[in-house]
């Protein structure tokens, strides 16, 4: 298969034909009716299996990630997260940069999106619809600025406007003037079951439309090397602390994880490994949340260090 890797760093994304077979297909198929439902109450998604997700990193993931960094100037080498996104469930997004893994990785250049349909009754229909990196670049330089390399934004409509919306330095732009050209450079590549669009974490995406019951599965590679800055993560919107609130536990632990080695920043596998010890150690729902809201009232960029109240709650 003729494929142009390089398309990842000029357009955003790549369409990779029938990368599953139809008996993996149906595997995660099996999975996606008898999952279990994330506890992040940002989004109705159920959770691919570690075990399912391993599998699928050794069989394609990894070559897939050599790949890339082979022929382009991306860095991804881990296979961290896999969620089923179901239409019948609710799932319909409008155009956005993903959130989460920008406040988690803050890296969205070597953080792909593998995005694959696993039941598609339509090809035409219900698939996702994006807009090119080239084509923003050349016909909305400021909003390509603001937003390439960059994450946890949307585009919404307000009052007969249209304004791009920073959810993470809460910052905003009218683009009402431009709102014309947004609708006539996105396109919406068509997908067969098993076929795989790859999407940098900072592409705009939206859900094409809702007229079937598609069900797909989305897994993301990225880069462990990445820095994560608790400063930046404290960056903070009206919007984003609702879905830090929402998914409390694993922005408890990665604020604990600062907290515990004395470090403003480190390493996303560093930052895994930390939160994992702390999940280990305390995986009580109610308590993840009494930290969680202790901690974000404090002012974003408060001094702490290793404190007694920190080792306290890891005992």
């Amino acid at each position: 298969m003729n494929l142009n890797w390089l398309d990842l760093e000029t357009k955003g994304f790549l369409h990779i034909p029938a990368l599953l077979s139809s008996s993996t297909i149906e595997t995660l198929v099996s999975e996606s009716f008898a999952g279990t439902k994330a506890a992040n109450s940002n989004y109705s998604i159920k959770t691919v299996s570690p075990a399912l997700r391993e599998e699928l990193h050794q069989s394609h993931f990894k070559k897939l990630a050599h790949d890339v960094c082979s022929n382009t100037g991306i860095y991804v080498d881990t296979t961290k997260v896999g969620v089923y996104f179901s239409i019948k469930d609710g799932v319909n997004f409008d155009w956005h940069q993903d959130h989460e893994s920008w406040f988690q990785t803050q890296d969205h250049f070597n953080y792909l999106n593998i995005w694959i349909p696993i039941v598609k009754p339509d090809q035409k229909k219900s698939n996702l619809s994006i807009i090119p990196f080239d084509v923003l670049k050349s016909e909305i330089p400021d909003l390509y600025a603001k937003t390439v390399r960059n994450g946890a934004s949307r585009i919404v409509e307000m009052q007969g406007k249209t304004f791009w919306v920073s959810d993470n330095e809460w910052d905003h732009v009218d683009l009402s003037k431009s709102a014309s050209k947004l609708r006539s450079i996105a396109i919406t590549p068509e997908l067969a079951a098993g076929d795989a669009l790859i999407l940098r974490g900072d592409l705009f995406h939206r859900t094409h439309d809702t007229d079937t019951e598609r069900i797909s599965v989305s897994f993301r590679l990225l880069n462990s090397r990445a820095i994560v800055s608790r400063k930046k993560l404290l960056e903070m919107s009206p919007e984003k602390f609702l879905m830090l609130g929402n998914n409390n536990g694993v922005y408890t632990r990665m604020l604990l994880s600062f907290a515990a080695v004395g470090k403003e920043e480190m390493p996303v596998s560093e930052l895994w490994d930390l939160q994992k010890e702390i999940f280990e150690k305390s995986q009580t729902t109610s308590l993840d949340k009494v930290i969680f809201e202790y901690r974000m009232k404090r002012i974003a960029g408060a001094e702490y260090s290793n404190s007694e109240v920190v080792t306290r709650e890891l005992q």
